[in-house]
């Protein structure tokens, strides 16, 4: 794909995919698609009472802000509850995950410093082990 080195992604431009668990990603910024800068944004919907997948990202230090919605969400061995408007943190090679326990979509931004690679994220099952 070619880069854009856009300043500005309206948001209808960042089309939408299905990711491996089911919840729905958009890359609203991403150097590989937009051009260079060293951090990346996405925006992650899960179903109501869905979940996303258990990942950790070896090289990136994760920011999620919740934009709709509640749930909780697994930080390492740490689980608590979120609801609209909570900013959680998440150091680089650490376990996380979110639960939607509501009745209504999920929305979050997921903010990573630095930007996170594709191929870097690992997706790990409950019992700890790489899936």
């Amino acid at each position: 794909m070619e880069k854009t080195h856009d300043t500005r992604v309206p948001y209808a431009s960042a089309l939408p995919y299905t990711a491996a668990d089911g919840s729905l990603v958009r890359e609203l910024f991403h150097p590989e698609i937009h051009g260079e800068v060293s951090t990346s944004l996405a925006e992650m919907v899960v179903a109501p009472f869905g979940e996303s997948a258990l990942y950790t990202h070896p090289g990136s230090h994760l920011t999620v802000h919740f934009l709709e919605g509640r749930g909780s969400m697994r930080v390492g061995a740490r689980v608590f509850q979120t609801n609209e408007r909570d900013t959680v943190c998440v150091p680089a090679k650490t376990a996380w995950q979110v639960q939607n326990s509501g009745d209504c979509f999920l929305r979050f931004l997921c903010f990573f410093s630095p930007f996170h690679k594709h191929s870097e994220t690992i997706i790990v099952s409950a019992n700890g082990k790489q899936s």
